[in-house]
Parts: structure tokens; sequence; C-alpha cells
């Protein structure tokens, strides 16, 4: 058989099953339509697209499913499939389901070729239908953009060449699109334009980059030239291969225009001298040109973003805001004057123009402000007022009289009051005569013709011109007249002088010279002459005052070289003898003596006059009496030798205090153990004579003007009587106090209080030199911040001491606290200067009042404490001796009080550590910390000549142990003031030299007294004591005998050693003193005359001797 016409059956290749299960397993709706358009077979997904199962789906029409009709349509690609035997493709869409098909049909033909039916085939494109859609939406769209754009868009390929064009370019450039297509870019500029761009685009294209603000200039179809802004994108194909670019053109032309316009007239505002800024509604700062920088101070940066209002000082919104709302209801301009604040704070002067600002509707949404300084212009103007209302008051004020008449009428035009007084007219009347009427007309034609050279400039000053009163009486008067023009006319003005005031005038010369005449002699200043050839010297009063040569007599310069003093008169004769060789001037100091012996120190000046020949003829000069400012001089020198002397004598009294320390307590310990009547009251005297010794030290510290207070809050009253009523012990003085009850307590220093009452009460009685009365009160007072200079608001207490002595001279009082200043021969000037000082350091002031004859009052302030006074009973205190317990470190770098002070504070029950210095006294900490056997106390010198002191030891000392007890101790310190010595990490402060008692009192404040666990025990102890010695045996007593006596002999060798020690601490003091030169300074300040206080010294010295003598007579006798 033919292969060709051989029947192949589709079970032939493929199972009938395999090809079932294939066809139902296509996703896409099949059927198999035969040609009467018949379906034969569909699979599962045909079958659920049209809402039946396979089976039913057989025998059903193809158009009415797929077509809705009643026969195939001859769009239907089946019935174009049947008559061309062809594949035919369409696409159906699905209303109901709003899906879209793409529906292809194939032929199943016969062996033969013939169309026996056809595969219907359906494909869901409904997303690629929608995305098709949407891209000609989106053409559209871009079309009809591209098209309404005002921009110009086109597209050039890769040689530069317009490839696309939109239709703006006929309205950017005049050309028709399809015109410039074919065409470049740079076709379309000026030569020199398209020169510049093409090399800028070449770049652009050889980097496939961006067009970016590409600013260009082109030639319009007319001819006009068109700034273009260019920007556009390269593009490529499918392979990436660069094709062209993209872009859009925008006409900035008038943008430009305009933006040089506006550059221009910012120029223009910025070059401005007036200040110029805009600000909105609210006073919002936009804008600020240079003008407004210059007159307001701020720049830009600064101001732009602030509120006007910080332009404007407050008292001046309200007008502000007035024109404000005068511009917003009117819409007008405004223009005021009105004061203005820089950035400095500066209040200005400007001349103020205010517009405002619309927008294209009309609305103001701003303001425009131009400003002018005119601060100079109104000064200028204030100014030139003034200047007239003060020529107006000087033309009126003058006591000139003042009369302006016109040249051709000689009728007067203007007149003052002071020549309306002078003649007696009224102005009124004045103004209705004329020159004729105010002379007398027998002087009348001699009056005219000085007037006539007057006017012509000839001669204006016209002396003892007769006038006429209106009273009929004449008088005399110089005229000085001159030519002038006022309001257009030639006018001549007369000053009239009264010659009757010459006198006063006279008078009134006669009193300036009296007042200079005065000043010299309070200067103690003159002036004299000296004819050179004539030896004959005049000179001014003062200057004969000075030399004592009688008032109005002349003298010579060989009188004058006799009242110079013989070292000094070789040195003024050379410096005179200089001054006439050179011609010129000299300058001598030198001493004259004047009768009885007296020195005054002067100072002479002179220059010589010369003829013109250039010899000498005179030799004019002044003569000051310096005496005072030499004797200031001499004490300033004094202060510096003070200074020298204060420096050792704060050494002495650090020294001495140390060593009163030790004393203080060897006889403490003698004193203690003493079962001698006799011995005890020598060892109390002597305590007493080391106590006379221990205020001379504090005098000593206060000499040297280091010694700060040591401040105790206590009460004034009744130390201030105490103290005062010593002072005048022995003087015709009689004293009264007046004081209230309820007197506030005071933080005070007595030692210096006590100084300070001591000069001014020492003041009064020297001022009372045949007695009289001081009265000394005292009130409360509370004072208001600044209600007395120099003191603090708050409570103090006012002390006034009043005598009934010559007082002080008003010229005086100012400088009586000055140092060195005195009234007193011979006087230091310090006393009074230390004793503010003194009331100063206390945070007070001092101030006197006096009237001459009738007394004195100083008043002093000090500063009250609110706080109750601790009233501790130092015997009560002393008597209740204290007990201990534990270790306790002394560190000193005296051994003698290293040694007495352990004696003590081991009677009392301590264990105790000594340290020379602060290094030491560290190592025994540590030691002792680490031996778990730490202190109980200490008590630490501050100031140690060699190694660490106590204020650099404390401070390392505390890091350490911050708890224990830690008591400071100096003879001399250099803290500014012990008042806050807790500052430092001290818990109290015990002065040198201090006695067992103040040492006792200060443990019992802080530590734990265990004397009165051990009363009891004491007690107990002694019945069994007494019953013991009333029954014991002899060997007891004798054991017991001997050891008082080994005790009492230790005793008495240290009660030897520290009187022996004393005795030589203050004979060393006084070889100090008397070793110190003369006059070096004023142991006034101590209370005594230097003389006295070493008699004083040496009645101590004897003293002590006295009692160590005796006391050693009965050391010997009793033992």
């Amino acid at each position: 058989m033919n292969k060709k016409n051989k029947k192949i059956s589709p079970n032939t290749l493929i199972p009938e099953s395999e090809c079932e299960l294939a066809f139902n397993s296509i996703t896409d709706p099949i059927s198999i339509i035969d040609k009467t358009f018949t379906i034969k077979r569909v699979n599962k997904a045909m079958a659920e697209l049209i809402g039946t199962s396979p089976e039913k789906a057989v025998g059903l029409h193809c158009y009415k499913l797929f077509h809705q009709t009643d026969a195939p349509p001859d769009f239907c690609p089946h019935k174009k499939l049947l008559i061309d035997g062809k594949c035919h493709r369409y696409e159906l869409k699905n209303d109901d389901k709003n899906i879209w098909f793409d529906i292809s049909v194939s032929p199943i033909c016969d062996p033969s070729g013939n169309v026996m039916a056809c595969i219907h085939i359906m494909r869901d494109i409904t997303s690629h239908k929608n995305i098709q859609e949407e891209l000609k939406e989106s053409e559209k769209k871009y079309k009809t953009l591209v098209e309404s754009t005002t921009d110009w868009i086109w597209e050039i390929d890769s040689n530069g060449k317009y490839i696309y064009s939109n239709q703006k370019v006929k309205d950017i450039l005049g050309y028709e699109a399809y015109e410039i297509l074919g065409k470049s870019p740079f076709d379309f500029m000026p030569e020199h334009e398209a020169e510049k761009n093409k090399n800028i685009f070449n770049n652009i294209v050889a980097e496939k980059s961006n067009i970016v603000n590409m600013e260009n200039i082109n030639l319009h179809k007319d001819g006009r030239l068109v700034i273009l802004d260019t920007n556009g994108m390269p593009f490529f194909d499918k392979d990436g291969q660069f094709i062209g670019y993209r872009g859009i053109d925008r006409d900035i032309t008038e943008r430009i225009k305009f933006k040089e316009e506006r550059n221009r007239l910012a120029a223009i505002v910025d070059s401005s001298n007036d200040a110029i800024y805009s600000k909105t509604l609210d006073g919002t700062i936009t804008s600020w040109n240079k003008g407004a920088e210059i007159i307001y101070g701020y720049s830009a940066d600064d101001i732009i973003g602030e509120n006007v209002s910080i332009l404007i000082p407050p008292e001046n919104s309200i007008q502000m805001t007035g024109v404000i709302k005068k511009i917003l209801s009117n819409g007008t301009v405004g223009h005021y004057d009105t004061i203005c604040t820089t950035k400095e704070g500066k209040l200005i002067e400007v001349s103020l123009t205010l517009s405002p600002v619309k927008d294209k509707e009309g609305c103001i949404i701003g303001f425009s402000s131009i400003s002018r300084d005119i601060s100079l212009q109104k000064k200028t103007e204030r100014a030139l007022q003034e200047s007239e209302a003060k020529y107006a008051a000087l033309f009126k004020g003058t006591p000139e009289g003042i009369i302006v008449a016109d040249t051709q009428t000689r009728r007067f035009y203007y007149v003052n009051p002071a020549i309306c007084d002078m003649f007696g007219y009224s102005e009124e009347e004045f103004l209705k005569l004329g020159i004729e009427d105010i002379h007398p007309k027998e002087d009348l034609e001699l009056v005219l013709k000085k007037l006539d050279l007057q006017i012509r400039n000839i001669k204006n000053l016209a002396l003892n011109i007769p006038c006429l009163r209106k009273n009929g009486t004449v008088f005399s008067s110089d005229v000085n007249a001159v030519k002038t023009i006022i309001n257009d006319k030639e006018c001549v003005v007369g000053f009239f002088t009264d010659t009757t005031k010459q006198k006063q005038l006279k008078e009134e010369l006669e009193a300036t010279f009296n007042r200079m005449k005065e000043a010299q002699t309070i200067a103690r200043f003159g002036n004299w002459e000296w004819d050179i050839s004539n030896d004959i010297i005049i000179s001014s009063d003062e200057c004969n005052s000075i030399l004592e040569v009688p008032i109005g007599q002349s003298w010579t310069y060989k009188y004058f070289k006799t009242l110079v003093h013989p070292e000094d008169i070789n040195a003024v004769r050379e410096a005179i003898n200089d001054a006439m060789e050179n011609k010129g001037a000299f300058r001598a100091e030198c001493r004259i003596i004047l009768p009885e012996g007296r020195i005054r120190h002067i100072q002479l000046k002179g220059t010589t006059k010369t003829n013109k020949d250039n010899i000498p003829l005179k030799i004019s000069g002044s003569i000051q009496d310096i005496t005072e400012q030499y004797i200031y001089n001499e004490y300033l020198l004094k202060l510096e030798k003070h200074k020298i002397v204060s420096d050792m004598t704060k050494g002495i009294a650090h020294d001495f205090n140390n060593l009163l320390t030790g004393i203080y307590n060897y006889i403490h310990l003698a004193r203690a153990l003493s079962k001698d009547n006799t011995i005890s009251q020598y060892l109390d005297s002597t305590l007493k004579t080391i106590e006379r010794g221990k205020s001379l030290s504090q005098q000593i510290l206060t000499f040297t003007g280091d010694c700060l207070p040591v401040k105790k809050r206590q009460y004034l009253f009744p130390f201030i009587k105490e103290t005062t009523e010593f002072i005048i012990t022995g003087k015709n003085i009689d004293c009264k106090f007046n004081f209230p009850k309820n007197l506030f307590a005071c933080y005070f220093d007595k030692n210096q209080i006590g100084q300070v009452l001591d000069n001014i009460v020492l003041n009064a009685i020297q001022a009372m030199p045949n007695g009289g009365t001081i009265t000394i009160s005292a009130k409360n007072i509370s004072l208001e911040r600044n209600e007395h200079p120099g003191l603090r608001k708050g409570n103090y207490v006012l002390v006034s001491i009043q005598d009934s002595g010559s007082g002080i001279p008003e010229a005086t009082l100012p400088k009586i606290f000055n140092p060195f200043f005195t009234t007193k021969h011979g006087g230091s000037g310090l006393g009074l200067a230390t004793s503010y000082s003194l009331i100063k350091a206390h945070n007070g002031d001092i101030t006197v009042e006096s009237e001459l004859n009738k007394g004195s009052t100083f008043h002093i302030y000090i500063p009250a404490s609110m706080k109750a006074v601790e009233n501790i009973d130092v015997k009560k205190e002393i008597e209740k001796l204290h007990r201990g317990k534990g270790r306790f470190l002394i560190m000193d770098d005296e051994k003698s009080i290293r040694q007495s002070l352990s004696l003590i504070l081991q009677s009392m029950g301590y264990s105790v550590d000594t340290a020379r210095n602060g290094e030491e006294s560290l190592n025994l900490l540590k030691e002792s910390e680490q031996s778990g056997q730490p202190f109980t106390a200490a008590i630490f010198d501050l100031t140690v000549h060699s190694g660490m002191g106590g204020i650099e030891a404390i401070k390392e000392f505390r890091r350490f142990n911050s708890k224990i007890p830690v008591f400071a101790s100096s003879g001399y310190s250099d803290i500014k003031t012990i008042d806050f010595i807790e500052d430092y990490g001290f818990d109290d402060y015990l002065p040198k030299p201090y006695r067992p008692e103040d040492l006792n009192i200060l443990l019992n404040k802080h530590l734990i007294n265990y004397s009165d666990e051990t009363a009891e025990t004491i007690d107990q102890s002694s019945e069994t004591d007494q019953n013991t010695d009333a029954s014991g045996s002899d060997d007891e007593v004798n054991t017991l005998n001997r050891k008082t006596v080994h005790a009492i002999n230790n005793h008495n060798h240290i009660i030897m050693l520290n009187t022996s020690l004393l005795t030589q601490a203050f004979k060393e003091i006084l070889e100090k003193i008397n070793n110190l030169p003369d006059n070096s300074f004023d142991m006034s300040v101590l209370g005594l005359p230097k003389e006295e206080a070493t008699a004083k010294l040496t009645e101590l010295i004897a003293g002590i001797e006295k009692s160590s003598k005796n006391i050693k007579d009965t050391i010997q006798h009793k033992s």
C-alpha cells in the first residue's frame, strides 16, 4: 500500500488513555468542532469555562456558546477556516467574566487533505490586554503632556541631529518642528556661542552624562536672542549602545533679564547708605542691605529671621504699631522720625519710610522700610537751636547793654534787657527812640562823629561816651560798635559798658588775687624774682612767710644764703650758678635754719631771664615748704625699717610662745605635785609673771601687723569697762558707762579690741591735759544694705567713746586714720591707723565726729552674733580634771613642749607618741593603723622650722583617718584667720602659749572624761588608804616617804630648770630690743614707750629671778 494513502488511526502511535489524560491536563480551554459547528469534544478547562461537563458540551453549537448568535458570524475564525482551510486567530472578550481570550483554530483533515473538523484553543490574555490599554493611555497622556507643555521637548541622535521636536519650538525659536529636524542645536546659535557650547556638549557626550541646567544663547527666527536652559539625558538601544539624547529646553530670557534687573536693583539697594530692609506682616525681617548693617550693627546673617522689634525701643512700639495700622487701612506710605536701637544698645534717631509690599492680587503681604540715620542731623539742629538759644540768652542775659540801630534812619531795631536797665526805658519805649534820644544834646555832635567812624570800621571802640538816662541823669559808657547786615538791613550793633562797673571789676580782681594768695598760703608756696645786678629779691607774701621775712619787704640773695643750712649751701650755690651760666632753669632742695634753731625743708625752682646779649638779668622762681613731705618720706623709710623689725619680731614671738608653753607645762606639773604651800605660792607668782610675758608676746605680734584676730563669741561688757578703768588708773579722768542689759554678743578678739580701746582712750586723755570726762556708751543697731558705707546688712553693736577735750580741726578729721599722720610732737601716727585696721579685720568700721573746744566722739561698729554665748564656768572646768585613755600624738619642733606636754598627758592617763614634724607624725599614724592601736587624739604645731608643718600634715592625716580629733597649736601662724580653722581639717585651735588649764578645757570639750567613772573608786581607795595609814607598819611608811621625796626632788629640778629657761628667754628679748636701731619703730603701739618697755622687762626678769631664789631656798630648807 502506498504510505501516502495509508489511513492512520489515532491509536496507532499513542494509546487512547494517554491521549485522553494529556487532553484533559491542558489548562487552556480546547474543543473539537466539526464542519456543522457542532462540538464533538472538549477538555476539562473548556467544560469549566462554559459551565457544564465534557459529556454535556458535546453536540452544542459553538456560535451560540462563544458569539451568542443563532448562526456563525462572518468574523468567526471557524467559518473562515472552512472557507480557506487555513489557521485563524482572533481576540474575544467574555463580558460576563470580563476576560479576554486569544482564540486560535487549526484544521483537522482526512487523509485526502479535506477539512473534517477544527481544533479550537482559547488562551486568557486579560492581563496582556490590560497592559496594552494602560500603555495606550500612557502614550496618550505623554503625547498630551508633550504637546501642551510650555517647554521645548526634543530628541537628537548620536550625531547631534534633531530627530524629534514638539511644536513648542515654534513658540520659543519661531520654527516649525519639521524645520529643525536634521539640524543640530548649534545651527541655531550665534557663532561664538556655538563654539563655546560645542566643546561643552562634546565633553558631555564623551562621558554619556546628563545635561544639567546648561544656559545657552539661541537665535530666534526673527533674529532676536533667546536664552535657553537645557536639560537632557542620554538613551541607549537594547544592546546598550548610545543612540542619542532626549531633553527639554526652557526659555529663560525674561527670567535672566529679571534676574539682572533684580541684581542691579539689589546692588543699588546694597550700596545705599540708607538702611533698606523688608519684613512680613508679623514683623519678621526677610531682607537686609549693607546700609542697614552699617546703621544698626547687625549683619544679614544675624538679623534675617528675627523680629523687627529688636530695633525698636519698648517705649516706641506703640508709635510703630499706629503707623502700620494706618498703612494697612489706607495702603499709603508712612513717613516719620523715630528712635531705634543698634546691636550695641545705642539709641539712634532715624527718619523712617514704611511702604506696603503687595502680592499680584494687591493684598499687603509685608512692608519695605527705608531708614536714614539722622542722629548727626538732629544733633546739628539741636546744636543750632541751642546755639541760637544760647546767643539769644547771651544777648538777653549779658550784663553789657546791646543796641541794634538802622544806619540809615538811626532808629533802634533791637535792644536787650541790660540796655533797658542801663537807660531806664522799657523795651517797647526803647524801640521808639533813635540814637539822638539817648545822648545829651550838647554832646550829640561828638557822639555822631564817633559813630560815623564806627560805621566805617575805622575805630570801633569809643571811650567815655556821655549817655542820657530816661530820668535825665548822665553817665559815661564805653561803646564798642560794628556794622553788620541783619535781615537784609545795614545795621550797627553797639555794646555799652557802664564804666561805673570798673570799680567793681577792680574789686573782683583784688578778691581773685587774695584767693591766689590764700591758696599759696595753704600750699606753703611762694614766688620771687631776683634782680641779679642789684641783688634785690622781690617776693610774694607767702615766700616772705616761709623765710620769716617781714611781709612786703625785699631781701637779697646774700641774706638768703645765711639761712641755708651749712651742709646744703654748696648744692644751692652750684644749682643757681649753673642756671646763670647755662641761661636755663634750676631746681634745688635744702634746709633753712630759722630763729630758735627751727629747721624747715624747702624746694627752690627758677628760670633765668637774659637780655638781647644773652646776659642773665633776672631769675624768676618759686619756693615751697616741703617739710611735711620730707617727714612723710622719712616715715616711709621708717615703715621699711619697721617691716624688717616685724619679720624679726615674729620669729621672736614664735620661739617665745613655744618656750612659754613648755614652761607653763613644767610649772603646772611641779605645782600639781608640790606638797609645800610656800613653793606653791612661789609657783603661783611665777605663773602670774609668765601671764605678763604671754601678754607681751601678744602685743609683739600685734605690733608686726600680722596678728589676725582670734575671735570668740563673747560680750563687750564688762570687758570694755574693766579695760578702760585700767587705762585711766592714776589719771585725772572721770569715766562714765552707759550700756543696756540686752546688749548683743559679738565675735571679737579681746586683745585687739583692748588695743583699740587703749589707743582711743589714750588719745582722749591727751586731749584733756587738765582732766575731764570720758563717756562710753553702747547700743544694738540693725543696718540695711548700703545704709553705712563699707558695712554689710546685719546687726551690730555701736560703741561710742566721747571725750570733753579740745576737739579735732575739721581739716584734720579726714586724715586721722592715715598711717603716720599725727599732730603731736614726736608722735608716730600709727595708733589710730592700727585701730582702724584692727576694727576692719573684725569686719566693722570706725568713724569720728568732733567739734573744736567741745570734744570728740569715736563710733566703733562691731558685728553682732545672734547666737547665745557659751557660758563656761572656767574655774569649774579647770577643777574638773581631765582623765583619758588611749594613745595621744604630739607633733611639735620644740623639744621642751614635746617633753612637758607628754608628762601632762601621761598624768591624765594617755600613752604619748611624739614627732618633730609632719613626716614623722604621718609615719606614726600609718604604724598605729597597721598595729591596731589607733590614736585617740593629736596636737599639731602649725609652724615648723624644718619639715612639714601642721597645715600640710593635716591634709595627709585626714586621708588615713578622718575621725580622731586633731587640734592645731601655734605661737604664730600664717593662716589668714583662725575663725575657719575647721576648714583646714582641725577640730579646734590651742594658741601658744597655753596653760595646762587651757588644755584641760579643750580636752573636756572634745574627748571623753573618765574622771567621773573613777570618782567612786577614788573615794573608796581613800578610805582604805586612811585605814592603812592608821594601822600600817613603819616599813610601809618609810617606803612611802622615800617615794615622796624622790618625786619632790624630780619636780624641784623641773621647777629650777624652767625658771632658769624663762629668765634666759626674757633676757634674750630685752637684748634684742635694746639692739634695735633708735626710732626704727615706735614701741608705743605696744602700749609703752621703748624706755618704759625695757624697764618693765628688766623688772619682770628681776621678779622671776627673785621667785626662783625663794623657791630654791625653800626646797633646800624643806629637804
